[in-house]
């Protein structure tokens, strides 16, 4: 049943049966540019003339005229390029983007879905760590469709990119891959994305507008952290976690709607996000994790969701400018000191569910804000 075979370079000798009646195997990988002398014997019972053999880039030729290898069909070589872009094969039918031909590319970067070499068309669903790291000189990116992964660091520090069409099949996206994209405006992440890594986009400081696709459970660490020209973020359904640090000094950050999936906003999570006047935390959210909105020195108005079971310590720590609190947990939710750190609670309004007054004004804490009053009701006639 074995049907790939696979190299490196330091191969030194293959011997004589081998591979004797592995009538499974599909493809022969080999990194070594200068074949290994082999015997017939090492293949046999194989009719290896139906199967593809994979060299080094520059190796076809040698192969081609050595004995045993030559009778492999087809022979193509593992990376080629396109004058712009350098590619290597993943599999028989798909590649991956190295980097650029030679050294960084400049101006517009179109990566096609399909690339062609020798005759043979492949797939492009992979972007390579580091492919284009640095690459300053690049103004604008269009990834296609057939993209499923782009690995860590993939375009970090590419300062020049203004925008970038990420394409509809992409799925994964590799820590820090356009961290430090510091003239990137605008974003959109499609439905098909259900993983990112950690700090995807940190440090893109011209980032004005983000678009969050369906397909992800939880913004990722660091992912937006420093982002300072973001403005207003939509958090999707389909969020159940805001990580650490996600959205960690946005400093221009507004206003944030927060979507019916969301149960936890963890560590940090908005810290230091400096024009954040208001938030509505809405009834799905369980936890508000530490130094969630920590810093936050122009959030005047809080409102807590009935679903609130965790506000860990230094949550509101330094939010000077609070002036009104609205909880609407029935039985108040146990809280520490630390929660509202430096903030004088004892001049703040607090507006609790009917029937809850006397439970707040009892609760450690709670009974500290002034005044404290149930919402008021409506009655018609």
């Amino acid at each position: 049943s074995l049907s790939e075979i696979r190299f490196s370079d330091f191969l030194i000798t293959i011997g004589d049966y081998a591979f004797n009646n592995c009538t499974g195997l599909a493809s022969f990988w080999i990194e070594k540019a200068i074949p290994i002398a082999i015997n017939s014997t090492v293949f046999n019972g194989v009719t290896i003339s139906s199967i593809p053999l994979i060299v080094p880039y520059g190796s076809v030729a040698t192969y081609q005229a050595t004995s045993i290898w030559q009778d492999f069909s087809p022979i193509v070589q593992s990376t080629f390029n396109d004058g712009t872009v350098e590619y290597k094969l993943i599999s028989l039918s798909e590649v991956k983007v190295l980097g650029g031909a030679s050294g960084c590319p400049t101006g517009t970067l179109t990566i096609p879905e399909t690339i062609s070499d020798s005759g043979n068309t492949y797939t492009v669903t992979t972007i390579q760590r580091e492919a284009f790291y640095n690459c300053s000189g690049i103004s604008t990116l269009s990834l296609p469709n057939s993209l499923t992964f782009i690995d860590n660091y993939a375009f970090a520090y590419c300062s020049g990119i203004t925008s970038v069409a990420l394409g509809t099949g992409l799925e994964n996206i590799g820590s820090s891959a356009f961290n430090g994209c510091s003239s990137l405006t605008s974003l959109t992440l499609p439905d098909s994305l259900t993983e990112t890594d950690t700090g995807v986009f940190s440090d893109c400081t011209s980032l004005t507008s983000v678009t969050i696709g369906n397909g992800l459970n939880s913004i990722n660490d660091f992912t937006f952290q420093n982002c300072t020209s973001l403005t207003s973020i939509i958090i999707p359904n389909s969020i159940e976690s805001i990580n650490t640090l996600a959205f960690y000094g946005c400093t221009d950050l507004a206003s944030i709607n927060f979507g019916s999936g969301v149960t936890t906003i963890e560590n940090y999570a908005f810290a230091s996000c400096t024009s954040l006047t208001a938030i509505t935390i809405p009834d799905n959210v369980e936890t508000i994790d530490s130094s969630a909105f920590r810093d936050c020195t122009s959030l005047s108005s809080i409102e807590l969701g009935s679903g609130i079971t965790t506000i860990n310590s230094y949550a509101f720590r330094n939010c000077t400018n609070v002036s009104s609190v609205t909880a609407n947990m029935i039985t108040p939710t146990s809280i520490t000191s630390s929660v509202f750190w430096a903030v004088d609670i004892t001049t703040i309004p607090l507006t609790v569910p009917n029937g809850s007054l006397t439970a707040y004004q009892n609760a450690t804490v709670w009974q500290n804000f002034n005044p404290i009053n149930e919402q008021s009701t409506l009655s018609t006639n």
